[in-house]
């Protein structure tokens, strides 16, 4: 079943009884004066629809997700912003949307099967890949994802930075406390010399051996040869 109004200068919104046509394999409402929504509904009964052609009209809104309901779709040619699950229509072999008022970016998924940019072409607010023209949300993307590698990189210099300042510290600290005892050392070397020949000639008197004693007091000969008696 085939409904063919192209061409003509047919006004107001698509007819809600067009969704009552359930046999309808080819619609074609191009280049008219339609405006208004494209009502999800009408379109989401139209399950056998092949061909759907709603180009150069004056709808306004988004295309509705429920295209993607007409599996035996093949044939496209639409206004408005490209839905993400018109590429989940595995039946799907021909689309056009160029010269229209397309808006948006195009899903990957669609530029991935559709990959020739004069499917695209002509639509203004249209943005993407195949297309030469990025949009604003990817831009934004790629700086945040930027943003995020430059903090990153930030943050781990910083910590490296903070990592090389402790061993430095802890390095010079321990040198400090080893020349501390390096110096430590050198000091007590002489007390323990003395301290030492203190004990061998504490050792040798106590043996029984030669002893000097001195005296400060004046001695007379006489007490000399009464001590040595």
């Amino acid at each position: 079943v085939v409904l063919s109004l192209s061409h003509n200068f047919i006004s107001g919104s698509i007819p809600n009884e067009i969704g009552g046509c359930s046999q309808l394999e080819v619609l074609q409402l191009q280049s008219n004066h339609l405006v208004g929504n494209i009502v999800p509904s009408v379109i989401s009964q139209l399950s056998r629809l092949k061909e759907l052609n709603l180009a150069q009209n004056g709808f306004n809104g988004d295309i509705p997700d429920e295209i993607s309901k007409c599996s035996s779709l093949n044939l496209l040619c639409l206004d408005g912003e490209i839905p993400v699950d018109l590429s989940r229509i595995s039946g799907l072999k021909y689309l056009n949307v160029s010269n229209n008022n397309l808006e948006g970016e195009i899903p990957e998924m669609l530029s991935s099967k559709f990959n020739d940019p004069s499917v695209y072409a002509m639509n203004k607010r249209l943005c993407g890949k195949p297309l030469h023209k990025e949009c604003g949300k990817s831009k934004r993307r790629k700086r945040k994802k930027l943003i995020i590698i430059i903090g990153v990189a930030a943050a781990g210099l910083c910590l490296l930075a903070l990592c090389c300042c402790g061993y430095v510290y802890s390095l010079l600290r321990w040198r400090r406390k080893l020349r501390e005892g390096v110096t430590g050392e050198k000091k007590r070397s002489p007390t323990s010399a003395g301290s030492n020949g203190e004990r061998n000639s504490r050792g040798s008197g106590d043996n029984g051996g030669p002893k000097l004693i001195v005296f400060n007091n004046k001695i007379t000969y006489a007490e000399t040869l009464e001590a040595t008696r």
